[in-house]
């Protein structure tokens, strides 16, 4: 699961035992961060809509939480866009992602990225590990 350095940098993977599914690293990510050297990179209130998975293309529906209440900056919605699609793309079958809010496509989250095309992870972003 892929969450903001304290530094708001870079993207760092917190790794978590289990199975690892969509659904899993979905609520993951929603929930946050276990170890307190990293920060979320969903702002609060966020809740996960649905997901639906077509071919190696993953949709992934959040509320307008994800709009409302984010922070802005373009470094924080940078991390926010690949928390998600990193964390969704490392699963086996998933290689690009297309976030949704309320079920639409939207062309940014806070005006400086265009999400309205699917991704696919972004590896310049990486920073360390935590286990």
């Amino acid at each position: 699961i892929y969450f903001s350095a304290l530094n708001a940098e870079v993207l760092i993977p917190e790794f978590h035992s289990g199975e690892g599914g969509i659904d899993r690293r979905l609520a993951d990510l929603i929930e946050g961060p276990r170890f307190l050297d990293l920060s979320p990179v969903l702002p609060p209130g966020v809740r996960l809509l649905g997901n639906e998975q077509r071919g190696d293309l993953l949709y992934v529906n959040f509320s307008q939480d994800l709009i409302s209440n984010h922070p802005g900056g373009s470094r924080g919605e940078i991390l926010s866009v690949y928390g998600i699609v990193n964390t969704l793309a490392d699963v086996p079958g998933i290689e690009r992602v297309q976030i949704l809010v309320e079920g639409e496509l939207v062309p940014t989250l806070a005006g400086h990225l265009y999400i309205g095309k699917p991704l696919k992870k972004d590896y310049t972003l990486l920073g360390g590990s935590l286990i």
